[in-house]
């Protein structure tokens, strides 16, 4: 997905990108999300997080994955690592770097041998 397009998306569960820089390499400049990877605050925090902070970190992701479809894109990176934590109460997704915008009406294969995860429950016991 190139820089415009990123640069376009604007929700409140969509890290913002800020501007880019050319030289010396080319580098997004994105807004600062304080408290990093959602898979690393899980794991610092796994003791003190309550069903009810999990439940809305997974609709924070739904709400931007939702208006990432109504955009017709595809993120197809979408992991615990590439959700940012802005606060104790809500999330981002950030990581565009294998999104692509899709046609109306289109539909995205994927096609690959590689093994997906199946660990995609989380074990309120």
């Amino acid at each position: 997905m190139d820089f415009k397009t990123q640069k376009s998306l604007k929700h409140p569960n969509i890290v913002e990108i800020k501007g880019v820089i050319q030289e010396p390499e080319v580098s997004l400049v994105m807004e600062f999300v304080q408290h990093g990877s959602l898979q690393s605050y899980l794991k610092i925090h796994k003791e003190s997080l309550k069903e009810k902070h999990l439940l809305k970190f997974a609709l924070d992701v739904a709400r931007g994955m939702e208006y990432l479809g109504c955009k017709n894109i595809v993120h197809r990176d979408l992991a615990a690592r590439n959700i940012l934590v802005a606060n104790e109460h809500h999330v981002k997704i950030s990581d565009f770097g294998l999104a692509q915008v899709m046609e109306k009406n289109d539909y995205y294969f994927l096609q690959t041998a590689r093994e997906l995860p199946i660990k995609w429950f989380v074990n309120f016991n």
